[in-house]
């Protein structure tokens, strides 16, 4: 059959940018077109650019890296009162890999998508797709207010949570845990100043995390669970503020920007963060990336590194695969999606498990006696 596109990727997030870059890198010549429901790059939760992520943005797009995070907010590393209730310090000054960033998001992946172009890659906003049917040598894809089906010879589920291609063929889901966010994101008191560190402290009931980003915000953050979430009423924006003013980080760096909150008034965001991963990640004509495959804690700092770094791993197998259509072509990009996420349980168990002085506490007691 004649198919539309070698290959259609639904989603424009980090994963699925990374993975039409990647796959333009080693077989230039493929037809490659994103679909993305939205309009726009939407306001996103998740802003922490490790200096590890750098390395791949720099793989992909060169000298054009330094361009991409011009405008993003420096980060020279963070302060922490995690295992101690003293403050520690972890600096990336000697890391080879470079700075870390606190990203505008929305910002970020609208200049990382306008790299496609240049590379002849499509991209189409506010489709949405309404079903997906495996055919025997493609995918076809149904699309709203499109007369006929889609046609692709591969399709790549990069669309998060919504997993349109996965939910629709089946794939069985494991989550393991899930925590809850309550995030504010307010305004740099106007001639104050804020370190460019993260700042992570933990109390009884969860953690908190403070990073400045670009045009003088900042980013505030409680990771919590529904059952520490309803008992202490955390979800009061009253209450959220006041446990905010009990850190002393935020003591310390953050009490004009506080203080202007209490006056002002905030909103809460609250978002779901589970841990899980498909049951399996690929499959004849489609693989699965970023948080659509697995979906990591926000502890970890790493979901938009993982993003990136499997969204460069996904657009080499499918070059491979395209050439010799065996799903033993992906399994290698399966073993290491798998490979990390197992990776990923140790370093969150460690991390609750560090936490010995509030060990009795049930978030941080579910969290260190059970690697999910």
């Amino acid at each position: 059959m004649r198919t539309d596109n070698d290959v259609t990727i639904l989603g424009a997030g980090p994963a699925g940018l990374a993975t039409a870059l990647s796959l333009h890198q080693q077989a230039p010549w493929l037809k490659v077109e994103i679909l993305d429901a939205a309009d726009a790059p939407q306001f996103k939760l998740g802003e922490t650019l490790p200096p590890a992520a750098g390395e791949v943005l720099t793989r992909l797009l060169g000298e054009d890296s330094r361009w991409l995070l011009r405008s993003q907010q420096v980060c020279s590393g963070s302060i922490s009162i995690w295992q101690q209730p003293e403050p520690g310090h972890n600096d990336f000054f000697f890391d080879l890999s470079g700075p870390g960033y606190h990203l505008d998001r929305a910002r970020f992946e609208s200049e990382l998508a306008s790299q496609l172009k240049r590379r002849d890659i499509g991209l189409r906003r506010r489709v949405k797709v309404q079903g997906v049917q495996p055919q025997e040598d493609c995918v076809a894809l149904t699309i709203a207010a499109q007369p006929r089906p889609l046609h692709s010879r591969f399709v790549v589920d990069a669309s998060g949570g919504a997993r349109q291609v996965c939910r629709a063929l089946g794939v069985a889901d494991n989550t393991l845990d899930e925590v809850v966010y309550l995030c504010a994101v307010l305004p740099l008191t106007p001639g104050g100043s804020m370190t460019d560190r993260t700042l992570v402290e933990a109390q009884s009931y969860g953690w908190w995390y403070a990073a400045r980003l670009p045009e003088q915000k900042v980013m505030l953050m409680l990771c919590c669970d529904k059952a520490s979430m309803a008992t202490a009423s955390l979800a009061d924006p009253a209450v959220w503020l006041q446990r905010a003013e009990d850190n002393r980080l935020f003591q310390t760096h953050l009490a004009p920007v506080l203080a202007a909150a209490r006056v002002e008034g905030l909103t809460l965001l609250r978002r779901s963060a589970p841990s899980g991963i498909l049951s399996n990640v690929v499959g004849r004509h489609w693989l699965a990336v970023g948080d659509c495959a697995s979906r990591y804690d926000p502890i970890s700092s790493a979901g938009i590194t993982k993003a990136l770094m499997h969204g460069e791993l996904a657009g080499q197998s499918i070059a491979d695969y395209l050439q010799r259509p065996d799903v033993a072509a992906l399994q290698p990009y399966q073993q290491q999606v798998f490979d990390d996420f197992n990776q990923y349980l140790q370093l969150r168990h460690s991390l609750y498990a560090s936490v010995q002085r509030f060990g009795n506490q049930p978030f941080w007691h579910n969290r260190a006696t059970a690697m999910g």
